[in-house]
């Protein structure tokens, strides 16, 4: 698949993206400098980061009182290759709403964990299963309607954003208050899985199809999705964070990515999305 790269993008990769092609179609170059970005990449130690982040969720589950750290999430799994993201979810077992106060605590951690208010990039808030929000967050304004759908009534609310691992590396992570037994029924997992195929979002739908299978049939399917989509997935998951950083701090990063300067983070993301 990774093969191919040059081929699709070639022929799909607008020729206005990025500044380095002054004339002429540039989408070879990208193709070629994103299919050898893939092969020279140190990429992140999945189990370093894992134990890292179980240390900072037990760490900070003193702060919401009631609530226990779960340990779960792709990075836990033993299936998955690459880091893309990580959770941090505290559940309270009882059922009802999420304490305002309590996510006003998860609000104040997220601005920590994710260095300032700048790195929290957007929310969820759930109640009964039907989402009242999810989208980014850019203002303050956005984030005063998070707090507005937490004080009517959530059981389940997720600020996520960028995390700086001790490594250098960013990695998106997803803070969650929950109350209750969350555990997707099978036909949920299916609404959710066709949700998902219309976003595009595939990565997520291995994620959700692995979670229904039978051990043999999980490592069979993320045996072939480690190889021909894990990486690329990585890399878009990685551009998607560079895109929300401060300019000053994009091109030293894109060179962490072994991409050359010259380009847009959104032209490379768009460039690495074509093949995934």
């Amino acid at each position: 698949m990774l093969s191919s790269s040059v081929t699709v993008l070639q022929q799909e990769l607008p020729r206005e993206l990025g500044t380095a092609c002054v004339s002429g179609d540039c989408s070879e170059s990208l193709a070629m400098d994103v299919w050898l970005a893939l092969q020279r990449m140190s990429y992140p130690d999945k189990d370093a980061a894992w134990k890292h982040m179980k240390a900072v969720g037990h760490k900070q589950e003193r702060r919401f009182p009631g609530y226990s750290f779960l340990p779960r999430g792709g990075l836990s799994s033993p299936y998955v290759r690459f880091l893309t993201d990580a959770d941090l979810i505290f559940n309270a077992t009882s059922s009802g709403n999420v304490d305002p106060e309590d996510f006003y605590m998860l609000h104040e951690l997220a601005v920590e964990l994710f260095r300032g208010r700048a790195n929290l990039h957007s929310a969820r808030i759930v109640s009964g299963g039907e989402e009242l929000f999810d989208e980014d967050i850019h203002t303050a304004d956005d984030m005063a309607q998070v707090c507005t759908f937490v004080r009517q009534g959530c059981d389940v609310a997720t600020l996520t954003g960028s995390y700086r691992l001790p490594s250098g590396w960013h990695v998106p992570v997803d803070l969650t208050l929950q109350k209750g037994d969350k555990d997707m029924s099978k036909a949920t997992r299916l609404d959710r899985i066709l949700s998902n195929i219309e976003d595009l979002n595939f990565a997520k739908v291995v994620s959700r199809v692995r979670g229904m299978l039978k051990p043999a049939g999980k490592a069979r399917l993320s045996d072939a999705w480690n190889r021909q989509g894990g990486a690329l997935r990585f890399l878009v998951t990685q551009l998607r964070l560079v895109s929300r950083m401060p300019l000053k701090e994009q091109q030293p990063y894109l060179s962490f990515l072994q991409l050359p300067p010259g380009f847009t983070p959104e032209a490379w993301k768009h460039a690495a999305e074509i093949d995934t």
